[in-house]
């Protein structure tokens, strides 16, 4: 249960925003003009759109900020309601994203939502995800559907965050130093440059962090680049490159909660003793074209690859990955009229893994145990249609279909051929409508279904202990009902509540076994249900203050989940919190100073299915500020940020249904940073 400090802290902030709109109304009328939000179009549902039309949950996210500190993508779509974010400080696991629930399952990475980068495919066709190529310096606006979206993107789709790059709208040259707590280092380079019918911007950056824990040390080099080619109003290239490379991201592991309490800092004996920790190298080309071929139709192609080279060392195995994954999409888009149209098209995507596992002798490679060649194939073909048959009316239809291969080669043939292969098919279909009001209020309503195959990993951890295939998963589907409204108040809040409940079937859990603690094995629960609710707010105070305020209401529980151990029906799923609060004032004079300040609450969670480790409830709050120095054809911005400025003492992550009671990942008390941006105007 929320503590009454910080719900008396929620009412003085909702207190604050209103007294301060009420105000900028009564005093302020002739300023309506030049401070409203702006419609936002949409492109995530694969279609251009008014974001306030369409008829599922969709949040638009603006670039990150100069005085965020860009160390993870945690700071660009965190206070998105539905949204939940932990393990964004230990970089040998990635951040773990959920939506809705999807995702909070992963020991490593991204499951279960879609991640695209410039409308390429972040995510393999087995539904794992890595955002670690990524930088925020490097985004322009973002994304996020919050419903499950399979019926547009296939396999993996309980939500979409679809990230684009920086626009360049005139040639220039940036470098940003910044510095902080726990041996934070970052240096960026961005180069923009915008010539007739080209442009081109070009990212370097540099991360170096020793972390707040022992054993945290991480640092990267990251290299983006893209290149866009109109060489008329009809046709647009767009060239893209990407290359990461993070030689060292340590891996501190979970904690016992009597651990914590004796020395947050400590890492796990054990993680030190294995040297837990990973290395990653990953490449990626892509290029898309689009062409107007006439004034209703337009047609897009896009092709990519990427390379991944994954080396993790974790307590009981060293992992050696070597990945290649391809693929090719393209559509054709039809509009009968103004008011309907028709888009077609289809997603070819290969992945293919190479898996070496060791024995983990102190850091070093053992004996072999694993060795196996690992295929997943998805092709995937959609219809969309949206039309509007009255005049307040807007429907969208869409329907898609997948067809997955799933091939496992085993070359470790001394305990036998574990070789074996998997195929599934799924339709899945997206029903929405909006119905406008009037033109600053409309009511939504979605039906929609998802499905999510185990992942290449999740398959591989088989707990026979063997290599191959655990045979016994199968794949999770979820249908989704959903309803709401969306909003304009004064033209200066844009705001949104959406209801939704979600039922699934064979629900994928980890667990970890006594046999070979600390790794993650998975299965089907029977079912689940998920009852939410999300209220999203917006706005404009005056021409000094902006803010936003967002709420999550999340009641998740197992529906059927019988075991041979344990009967876990009614209980609520681990890992996601059931209440989160979000808020966000921002404050810009016309001297070049900016401020800004978070604050958020966490609510209690349970670590594990049978609810009886409970995590909880907690808030932080981060305040950050820069000034803007301008001369005649360049900027100076120095820049300044606190984290956790109450000192709060949190997890950032929690290890769930984790073996010997290691759940918690202690995250940082207060720290700062500052730094400074020089941008040179060509």
């Amino acid at each position: 249960m929320i503590k009454n400090i910080q719900i008396k802290t929620i009412y003085l902030l909702f207190a604050q925003l209103l007294f301060c709109t009420a105000y900028s109304q009564k005093n302020n009328p002739d300023t309506l003009s030049t401070l409203e939000l702006k419609q936002v179009t949409i492109s995530s549902t694969r279609i251009k759109s008014i974001a306030t039309d369409v008829p599922v949950s969709v949040s638009t996210i603006r670039p990150p900020q100069i005085y965020n500190q860009q160390l993870s993508v945690k700071e660009v779509i965190e206070g998105t309601p539905g949204v939940f974010i932990l393990n964004d400080n230990n970089f040998a696991q990635d951040v773990r994203i959920s939506i809705r629930g999807f995702g909070s399952r992963a020991a490593f990475g991204i499951r279960g939502v879609k991640i695209v980068l410039d409308g390429i495919p972040e995510s393999t066709p087995d539904g794992q995800g890595q955002i670690d190529n990524i930088d925020p310096g490097f985004l322009g606006s973002t994304e996020i559907i919050r419903s499950p979206v399979s019926g547009l993107y296939g396999n993996a789709s309980g939500g979409v965050i679809s990230f684009e790059t920086k626009e360049v709208e005139e040639s220039y040259s940036e470098i940003r130093l910044s510095a902080g707590s726990f041996g934070f280092q970052k240096y960026q380079a961005t180069s923009g440059i915008k010539k007739n019918d080209l442009s081109n911007v070009a990212f370097l950056s540099h991360t170096r962090l020793r972390g707040y824990r022992n054993h945290n040390n991480f640092y990267t080099t990251l290299f983006n680049n893209k290149l866009t080619y109109n060489p008329d109003e009809k046709n647009e290239i767009n060239i893209l490159l990407n290359y990461n490379y993070s030689p060292e991201a340590q891996d501190p592991g979970g904690l016992t909660l009597d651990e914590v309490n004796s020395d947050r800092n400590q890492a796990r004996a054990l993680n030190f003793v294995q040297n837990t920790g990973e290395s990653v190298e990953q490449g990626r080309v892509g290029l898309s074209y689009s062409r107007e071929i006439e004034k209703n139709q337009s047609m897009e192609l896009t092709g990519f690859y990427t390379f991944r080279e994954f080396y993790g060392r974790i307590p009981f195995a060293i992992i050696d990955l070597k990945r290649d994954f391809y693929g090719f999409n393209g559509s054709y888009t039809y509009s009968i009229n103004e008011k309907a149209l028709i888009k077609t098209g289809f997603d070819l995507e290969f992945q293919n893994d190479c898996r070496q596992n060791f024995t983990n002798e102190e850091g070093v490679e053992g004996s072999i145990i694993i060795d196996q060649d690992e295929k997943f194939y998805n092709s995937g073909f959609f219809l969309i249609s949206e039309f509007s048959p009255l005049k307040r009316l807007n429907i969208l239809l869409n329907l898609r279909y997948d067809l997955i291969k799933i091939e496992g080669g085993d070359n470790y043939l001394i305990d036998g051929d574990d070789s074996g292969d998997r195929s599934f098919d799924r339709l899945n279909p997206l029903i929405g409508l909006n119905y406008s009001l009037s033109k600053a209020l409309s009511i939504f309503s979605s039906f929609s279904t998802g499905f999510e195959t185990p992942s290449l990993n999740e398959l591989s951890s088989n707990p026979s202990g063997m290599g191959g295939f655990n045979n016994n998963l199968d794949p999770q589907s979820a249908v989704n009902f959903e309803s709401g409204i969306k909003g304009r108040a004064w033209n200066k809040v844009i705001y949104s509540i959406s209801l939704f409940r979600i039922e699934t079937e064979n629900e994928l859990i980890p667990y970890q076994i006594e046999e070979f603690p600390d790794r993650e094995f998975y299965e089907n629960a029977g079912s689940t249900i998920r009852n939410g609710l999300e209220i999203g707010i917006d706005l404009v105070i005056n021409d000094q203050f902006n803010g936003k305020l967002n709420y999550t209401y999340s009641d998740f529980k197992f529906d059927q989940f019988v075991t041979d151990e344990n009967n876990f029906n009614n209980n609520q799923i681990p890992g996601i919190p059931q209440n989160l609060f979000y808020s966000q004032l921002n404050y810009s004079a016309n001297s070049g100073l900016k401020l800004s300040a978070e604050f958020q609450i966490i609510g209690e969670m349970y670590a594990e299915n049978t609810n009886s480790v409970k995590v909880d409830n907690f808030s932080v709050l981060n305040i950050m500020g820069s000034h803007t120095l301008s001369f005649d054809k360049w900027e100076l911005n120095p820049f300044l940020g606190i984290n956790n400025l109450l000192n709060t003492e949190y997890f950032s992550n929690i290890r769930i249904n984790a073996f010997g009671g290691r759940f918690y990942e202690p995250a940082p008390k207060i720290n700062f940073y500052g730094g400074v941006r020089i941008k040179l105007n060509h």
